[in-house]
């Protein structure tokens, strides 16, 4: 099944173009928001299947971890708020308020309707039936209200980053999380080396990085904006957890199992 690369890949460009930009927070931020973004995705697909049935006739596609993704969801979001509440104090009042909101609307969502999914999930295939009176009853319109406080929650932290490559380290994050998220990677987005890079026109990343992450960047560049073969999206995941890494301040992981300093 698609994974949730249309939105997430959308958001990223969002990223960017606010301007790249430390270490720790805004990245720490990043994998916190991917975490999110990807427990989410069930719900979205879900919401997006529907939409594609009527307005395109499309199958109903039902995830199958779409039941899952409420307790999950819910748990990333405390998560997140547990992040922000200890490591950035009162620095981003708008972004806490926006997660707080957001996990008052999941809980409501997930509490109206759990029992609704947990029926649509159980069907052998797609009740059209079921599936119109859970519309009418705002099922869908419910998901496309958390998408929307999810977006809000990013624009706020995007604002409230303080250093001037914060938005970009919280890119990079996002974006490898994203990756590292996935059951199986098919396909890196094109748009990964403006991410990596920071802009379209900059021939590398926007801060001085071991070589072994240049060569990640480029290899994983090199693998954009194509179907992988299974080889390839192991090449991906390597890649994408030496950059993660390097954005996180850890060490590098390797093949013998032994960190090296990301410095």
């Amino acid at each position: 099944m698609k994974r949730i690369t249309g939105s997430a890949g959308m958001l990223l460009v969002l990223v960017v173009s606010l301007g790249f930009g430390c270490f720790g927070l805004d990245a720490e931020l990043g994998v916190r928001f991917a975490d999110a973004y990807s427990a989410f995705a069930p719900l979205f697909v879900f919401h997006r299947s529907y939409a594609d049935h009527l307005f395109l006739g499309a199958d109903v596609e039902v995830p199958g971890n779409l039941v899952e993704s409420c307790q999950s969801f819910s748990l990333r979001l405390g998560l997140l708020q547990i992040e922000l509440i200890e490591q950035t104090a009162s620095a981003m009042p708008e972004t806490m308020h926006a997660v707080l909101r957001l996990r008052m609307e999941q809980a409501t969502y997930c509490g109206r309707y759990g029992t609704v999914l947990e029926e649509i999930a159980a069907t052998p295939e797609a009740d059209l039936e079921m599936l119109s009176l859970a519309a009418d009853a705002g099922l869908f319109a419910g998901i496309q209200a958390l998408s929307d406080h999810l977006e809000s929650a990013l624009d706020a932290a995007l604002a409230e980053l303080r250093s001037e490559l914060g938005p970009w380290r919280f890119a990079v994050a996002f974006s490898m999380r994203g990756i590292l998220n996935q059951e199986r990677v098919e396909r890196i987005d094109a748009n990964v080396r403006e991410i990596l890079y920071g802009s379209e026109e900059s021939a590398g990343p926007p801060v001085e990085t071991p070589e072994r992450v240049d060569s990640a960047m480029a290899d994983l560049i090199d693998l954009s904006g194509h179907d992988l073969t299974p080889e390839e999206a192991e090449q991906a995941v390597e890649h994408a957890s030496t950059i993660l890494a390097f954005a996180l301040g850890d060490a590098l992981p390797d093949a013998e199992g032994e960190g090296e300093s990301p410095s």
